[in-house]
């Protein structure tokens, strides 16, 4: 190219609002300007409705696996019946079974040890739910729109529930410690995670609360 045109090419980029710098080429510099710059997605802002809808979801979740974490450290290993408790058993059966079925009933027995892989399993949904739960709750808006009573009152439940998830995080600390292992403390663990399935009806409460004053136009 014979360098009056490329006079005449940066010429017609500047025009355009193209700055070349000693670095770009010519070319470069025609490619950026046909190719426009990818356009940035502003983050979608959820309504404080769909928070709590989504909030609904994540107590749920917690709540079970708080209760499947009892279930887990409550088995106990079932053992057949011995001596009067046979023969309480077998004259309550003939009462509605004149010739009952020869069998040996079983009755629960020591607790058995938790399974490390459903106690793991457990506290890993626990802990991923809590840390979802507090994002549910910090996108809460403390600043209601309106004004006035109804605000107010927004604003004090939504303080509420932010000290309640607050709450929590020792909670989960704690149980965290206890479900270490090797070794568990059975009635520990289980007496812990009701705990926590307690806060979560708590949480729930003040959620159904903030909804239906959502819900109001």
């Amino acid at each position: 190219m014979k360098k009056q045109e490329k006079q005449i090419v940066a010429v017609m980029l500047a025009i355009a609002g193209i700055i070349l710098s000693p670095t770009v080429t010519l070319a470069d510099a025609a490619i950026n300007a046909v190719v426009p710059a990818p356009a940035t997605t502003p983050p979608i802002s959820e309504s404080p409705r769909s928070v709590l809808i989504d909030m609904a979801e994540t107590l749920r979740r917690l709540d079970k696996a708080s209760l499947d974490l009892v279930i887990e450290v409550s088995r106990h290993d079932e053992v057949p019946m011995q001596g009067r408790q046979v023969m309480l058993w077998d004259n309550m059966y003939s009462m509605y079974q004149p010739n009952p079925v020869s069998m040996i009933p079983t009755v629960d027995g020591p607790v058995l040890p938790p399974r490390k892989k459903f106690v793991d399993l457990s506290m890993e949904q626990i802990n991923k739910l809590t840390k979802l739960l507090a994002s549910d709750v910090a996108s809460l808006p403390l600043t209601a729109s309106g004004g006035g009573k109804e605000a107010d009152e927004k604003r004090a439940l939504t303080e509420v529930a932010n000290d309640s998830v607050k709450g929590l995080e020792p909670l989960v600390v704690n149980l965290n410690e206890k479900t270490q292992g090797p070794t568990y403390d059975n009635a520990v663990i289980a007496k812990s995670a009701k705990a926590l399935a307690h806060q979560y009806e708590g949480l729930e409460a003040q959620r159904k609360r903030l909804e239906k004053m959502y819900d109001k136009r």
